[in-house]
């Protein structure tokens, strides 16, 4: 008997979830190099008619300190 997990036929399956909003947060140590992740999940989630807005916390924290 297998043990591994049923595949799916078609990993990219069609949803119907609109207007369907998601938000994905991404930390890492200062100069990491997180570049190849952010564009891998845009460019997925793209394949799903998503548009990415990239917001980069580190660029407001200026606006909130002496």
């Amino acid at each position: 008997m297998s043990s591994k997990p049923e595949q799916i036929a078609d990993p990219i399956e069609t949803f119907d979830y609109g207007d369907a909003e998601i938000v994905i947060g991404v930390v890492c140590a200062v100069g990491t190099e997180y570049g190849p992740v952010r564009d891998f999940l845009s460019d997925t989630l793209l394949r799903y008619r998503y548009k990415t807005k990239v917001v980069r916390i580190s660029d407001s924290i200026p606006k909130f300190t002496d």
